[in-house]
């Protein structure tokens, strides 16, 4: 599920509601104001943690700098040469590696994404609930 791509649409969708509901948009309405509020101040708290350590604050700014990809700092364009902290976790090969192919696969809870790197790689369960993960479409 595109937890970025569903969020949008719900905030975009609220001038519409009216239109497309009648007498039910209000309704709707109020719930996805604070369904949003909420979705807002959790993003909030998740900022909050990853800023509180330098390391996980690093890899925060370089992958929010990867938009709309979003990806590891290792398979982004630059091989993940931006350094930080603990450079090793994400330093790439010397050079330009060009675009780095490895597919994401995501927990269908929606709370985790690995990325398989090679094929010869087997795919983990999701070690919050111990399911299989997906292939994500359009990975990277």
């Amino acid at each position: 599920m595109d937890d970025n791509g569903v969020a949008s649409a719900a905030r975009a969708i609220r001038p519409y509601l009216e239109q497309i509901l009648g007498e039910r948009a209000a309704d709707t309405d109020k719930a996805l104001a604070a369904l949003l509020k909420q979705t807002r101040r959790i993003t909030e708290e998740l900022h909050s943690m990853l800023d509180a350590d330098p390391a996980t604050a690093d890899f925060l700014a370089v992958v929010l700098a990867d938009a709309p990809l979003y990806r590891p700092p290792d398979l982004q364009n630059d091989g993940g040469s931006r350094g930080g902290p603990f450079p090793e976790v994400w330093q790439g090969l010397p050079g330009d590696p060009g675009q780095i192919g490895a597919d994401a696969y995501v927990c269908p809870h929606g709370d985790y994404t690995w990325y398989r790197r090679s094929i010869g790689v087997a795919v983990p369960q999701c070690p919050t609930h111990g399911t299989p993960l997906i292939k994500q479409d359009g990975g990277q």
